[in-house]
This record gives structure tokens, sequence and C-alpha cells, in this order.
């Protein structure tokens, strides 16, 4: 680090650059390959979806379903089955030949969601986390309580997850964040924490 030109780093044309351990590292967004085979899901345990009622929430309850055979799902919600469309969400999953059930639950708070875990009437085989927050401001409006919003239904609703599902060892563990905030999709400033 201490041989580098500091100043030929203004001449570069990069709009980020990090220093760690004497190099130079620059941002890429780069293609993931994925696993060779993907996990598999015990179809007599059940499959937790947070917001399960929500757009993405749906979207993956339904390829659950769908594509990989789940037999047995519980969607969490705030709203629980007072959600719009969670009646049809569960006829469909339904007519796939998987058992839905519907809960309302703040996974954000840990009592709700231990007392959720705690009653399970099957082993939790998996969990997708796609609850969020839908709060929008851009970066320079954000207040600090909706930062702290969007934080609490990702973030500490993640670490609550994480920390309770530990001892079942699900075989799969998938958390879904928004890159909006990211790639520039205006309003989303609290998903780019």
């Amino acid at each position: 680090a201490d041989a580098l030109e500091w100043g030929s780093l203004l001449d570069l044309d990069e709009p980020q650059l990090v220093l760690r351990s004497g190099q130079l590292l620059v941002p890429r967004l780069a293609r993931v390959s994925e696993p060779a085979e993907p996990a598999r899901l015990d179809p007599d345990g059940i499959v937790l979806v947070t917001d399960g009622t929500g757009p993405v929430g749906a979207l993956v309850a339904r390829h659950l379903a769908g594509a990989r055979g789940v037999r047995r799902l519980l969607l969490a919600s705030r709203p629980g089955p007072a959600a719009g469309g969670a009646d049809e969400l569960v006829a469909d999953l339904a007519a796939a030949g998987c058992e839905a059930t519907v809960v309302a639950c703040d996974v954000a708070d840990r009592e709700q969601l231990a007392a959720l875990l705690g009653a399970l009437p099957h082993p939790l085989t998996g969990v997708a986390h796609a609850a969020g927050g839908a709060d929008d401001a851009l970066v320079g409006s954000l207040t600090a309580e909706q930062l702290d919003a969007a934080l609490r239904s990702t973030v500490d609703a993640a670490w609550h997850l994480h920390e309770l599902t530990g001892e079942a060892e699900p075989a799969a563990f998938v958390l879904f964040s928004s890159a909006a905030g990211l790639i520039g999709s205006p309003g989303q400033g609290a998903a780019a924490a």
C-alpha cells in the first residue's frame, strides 16, 4: 500500500475502489454458477415462506409446489389469511398437490416467530425468507425510521430465522433481498442498505 501511487487512482475510470490487505479491488457483477444439485427437500417436512402471500413469496410457493414437489408449505405474513389473494393461492397450491397453511406472523418479532416455529406439526425442511418493507424513499430523504423498518423486516427477521431454525438444520435456507436500491430503481433507498 505504501508504494501505491494514490494520484494515479484518479485517472481510473472506476466509480468505486477499495484497498484491502494491500490489494486494490473494484466491484463487479458476475453470474454465479448454480450448485450441481439443488437441496433436496424432505417431502414429509414443511417449508416456511415468509411473506408467503406477497408477490415474491407467492411466486416462491408456487415454484416449490410445482417444480420442487413440496407437499407442505407454511406461508407466514403479517396479515396472514386476511392478505389479498391468500385463498386463491392456497387453492392453486392444493391443485398442485401441496397443503398450504397461511398464518399471521411478524417474522421480525422474535417471540412471534419462536411461537410459530415451536408449533410446527412437521419437521422444518426449508426456509425461504421473502419478507421486506415497502416504505419507498430516495436515499437523500430516507428517514431513520424508514431505514429501521426496512432492516427490521429483512435483516432482523433473517437473523431470528437463522437463530431459531439452526437446530432443525433445514436443507434449504434462502434469503431474498431487493437489488433495486443498488441498480437505480427510484425510491428504493432503504433496499440499498
